[in-house]
C-alpha cells in the first residue's frame, strides 16, 4: 500500500454567546497514488470511531480520522495539507511527483506504526 494524502478545509465559526472560536475540519480530497478513496470507506471510519473523533472539531480529531483510514488500508502514512497550503503550492507544480513532495514538505505526517511496510532504521536510511 502506498502513502495516503488528505486535503482538508478548516471552517471557523464564532459562538456569539461565549465569544469562542469554533473550528470544524472537513476532509475535501482523500487519495492515494491510484486516485480518490471511496467516500463509503471514509463514512464507515467516521461511524466506527465516532466517540473518539467526535465530529472533527479539532485538528487532533482530524489526525485521528486520517490515522484510522490509514490503519484500515494498511498504508504506512498519511499526509494532511490544508486547502490554503495546497492552493499556494499547486501553483508552482510542474510535474505530478512534485504534488507528493508538496504534501511531504508542507503537510502534517501521521504514521501508521502497524503498517507492514514500515521498515527498521536501516530501511529508513537507505530508502531516501
Amino acid at each position: 500500500m502506498s502513502s495516503l494524502y488528505l486535503v482538508y478545509q478548516q471552517k471557523l465559526a464564532i459562538d456569539s454567546e461565549n465569544s469562542d472560536d469554533l473550528s470544524e475540519y472537513s476532509p475535501l480530497c482523500f487519495f492515494d497514488e491510484r486516485g480518490d478513496l471511496p467516500s463509503e470507506l471514509q463514512q464507515k471510519i467516521l461511524e466506527k470511531y465516532h466517540e473518539e473523533i467526535s465530529g472533527l472539531v479539532s485538528f487532533e480529531n482530524l489526525k485521528k480520522f486520517a490515522y484510522y483510514v490509514c490503519k484500515e488500508l494498511r498504508a504506512p502514512e498519511v499526509y494532511l495539507l490544508s486547502t490554503k497550503d495546497f492552493n499556494l503550492g499547486i501553483e508552482s507544480i510542474d510535474k505530478i511527483h512534485e504534488l507528493r513532495d508538496l504534501f511531504i514538505r508542507f503537510g502534517t505526517e501521521v504514521i501508521n506504526q502497524e503498517s507492514p511496510k514500515r521498515g527498521g532504521l536501516l530501511d529508513k536510511i537507505f530508502s531516501r
